[in-house]
């Protein structure tokens, strides 16, 4: 079994790119912090296909993007800051990243266009 060491100044480098990354979410037009997947439910209920929120998740670099699907139903896809390869990113464990923009993570997991998705105002 190989161990790696992580030196002070990697970590530094890691925590560095994880708050960039943070910040991407949480100054987004779609930020709503720390809401419950049926508050989040209920804020998009009525809203156009593809009408998406952002919100705190479960645990430290775990994210929630809320959507409404094709089929008018709201659904709920797990966002997270890891590193993949190397390099601090956003991934979905379906059908999205690694990528270093939200923005560019979000159509992806939608599996639409960017100019189809939209956050709620």
């Amino acid at each position: 079994m190989v161990t790696r060491i992580r030196s002070k100044r990697s970590n530094r480098i890691f925590q560095s790119d994880v708050s960039r990354l943070e910040k991407q979410i949480q100054c987004h037009l779609a930020w709503r912090g720390n809401i419950s997947l049926v508050e989040a439910a209920d804020l998009l209920s009525s809203e156009m296909p593809f009408t998406f929120v952002l919100s705190s998740g479960f645990d430290k670099n775990h994210y929630i993007l809320s959507f409404v699907s094709d089929k008018q139903v709201v659904k709920h896809k797990n966002i997270r800051i890891l590193v993949h390869q190397g390099t601090t990113c956003f991934m979905n464990g379906g059908n999205g990243g690694p990528c270093a923009f939200i923005d560019d993570l979000i159509p992806a997991c939608l599996n639409c266009s960017t100019q189809v998705c939209k956050p709620l105002m």
